[in-house]
């Protein structure tokens, strides 16, 4: 399907319904959610005492932000 969304308008629309179907955006929040806190867990080994790791672990949760079907981000 992906290959004709260039050419085929339906195939667009087709393409669009299927990327937001419910399983989909929660399996998507899901990997973004592990991959937030994977990187907030890294954060704290790697920074835990620097003074920026409050601003570092900011960039962190705005550069994917949850999405609003109740994702969370990881623990401050």
């Amino acid at each position: 399907m992906r290959a004709r969304t260039g050419a085929d308008p339906g195939a667009r629309a087709e393409l669009k319904a299927a990327l937001r179907d419910p399983s989909v955006l929660d399996g998507y929040g899901r990997r973004v959610e592990s991959m937030r806190q994977h990187c907030c867990a890294v954060l704290d080994r790697l920074a835990a005492h620097c003074p920026f790791r409050a601003l570092l672990r900011g960039f962190i949760h705005t550069s994917a932000p949850p999405l609003p079907n109740g994702s969370s981000p990881c623990a401050s």
